[in-house]
């Protein structure tokens, strides 16, 4: 086969190519997503809607002989900033915030009493939890505290009362996660435990 054929055959192999690629890719773009499953229901109590609670393995306790007898009860604080500021014309960037607790035992059930939210001032603005919830061993409840709510602040916090009958050492943490213009950014914070009076 002379040259000139086999230059003619390569480009005729590439235009065939090319064309089977875009014929490929505007057909993926035209393409309608699939339907995202819906999630199954979440437990949530009557202070908050479903969107705020992701806790998927805490139950309420409906037997009161559950949280008897229990040897240890913890308090913790867990600083939240609902806002943070950036610049003087920017002066307050509203964040949201995620209250994560892990029970951390692979096999006692975790309780929380009280879950309180303060704000800078000190003032209590919203009570959680109205009833105790049992969080499963190795399992974890999530509070999702909305962006648009700012009644607590740059020096808003949590107070968590826990309780178990074992020794347990619970995780809490809240992550921040906001937005200035295209950029996103988030940072963490742990919960401290406070010492008992």
């Amino acid at each position: 086969m002379e040259l000139s054929n086999i230059i003619k055959s390569i480009n005729l192999n590439k235009l065939m190519l090319c064309n089977l690629l875009c014929a490929t890719w505007f057909g993926l773009s035209s393409c309608t997503p699939a339907t995202q499953p819906e999630e199954s229901p979440q437990h949530t109590d009557n202070n908050h809607t479903k969107s705020q609670n992701r806790g998927v393995v805490s139950v309420p306790v409906m037997d009161s002989s559950e949280t008897e007898n229990m040897a240890y009860q913890q308090s913790f604080y867990v600083p939240i900033y609902s806002d943070i500021y950036l610049s003087e014309q920017n002066p307050k960037i509203l964040m949201t915030a995620v209250l994560s607790i892990r029970n951390t035992s692979q096999s006692n059930a975790l309780f929380i009493k009280n879950i309180d939210y303060f704000n800078t001032e000190g003032k209590l603005v919203k009570q959680v939890l109205n009833q105790t919830i049992k969080i499963m061993p190795m399992g974890t409840y999530n509070f999702n505290l909305q962006k648009q709510d700012d009644t607590g602040g740059s020096g808003a916090n949590f107070l968590i009362t826990t309780g178990a009958k074992k020794n347990i050492q619970p995780i809490i943490q809240a992550v921040m996660i906001g937005n200035y213009g295209n950029k996103a950014f988030a940072f963490s914070v742990d919960g401290v435990e406070l010492s008992q009076p």
